[in-house]
């Protein structure tokens, strides 16, 4: 991810959250990009050969530094569940909503 996609006042918690998702994807190399037409960090890595994608939109970045510990801690804890759910076969893409809640989404939401 380049800094420079990231604005400014995001890079700490966009930073936090890749930091997070690549540790739960093992070894796999995890990548984010600013989606800035949505406002939206995109985290994709490919595992097994099949590729996952997560969007947290802007509101749940912002958020991320105001949320207290426990809250904080869940929101990190869905986003690191991630990578074992799709391996389950519950999808591919993935929002983190702004409560902080993966969801599974029916297909890619942006193009």
């Amino acid at each position: 991810m380049s800094s420079e996609q990231v604005p400014r006042e995001l890079r700490e918690a966009a930073d936090t959250v890749l930091s997070e998702f690549h540790t739960a994807c093992g070894d796999s190399a995890a990548e984010s990009v600013w989606l800035a037409e949505y406002e939206v960090l995109e985290l994709r890595v490919d595992l097994g050969g099949e590729g996952i994608e997560v969007y947290l939109p802007r509101p749940l970045l912002e958020d991320l530094a105001n949320l207290d510990l426990a809250m904080r801690k869940q929101v990190l804890a869905d986003l690191r569940g991630i990578p074992a759910r799709a391996r389950n076969a519950e999808g591919t893409c993935w929002l983190l909503g702004e409560q902080g809640k993966a969801r599974a989404l029916p297909r890619r939401p942006f193009v």
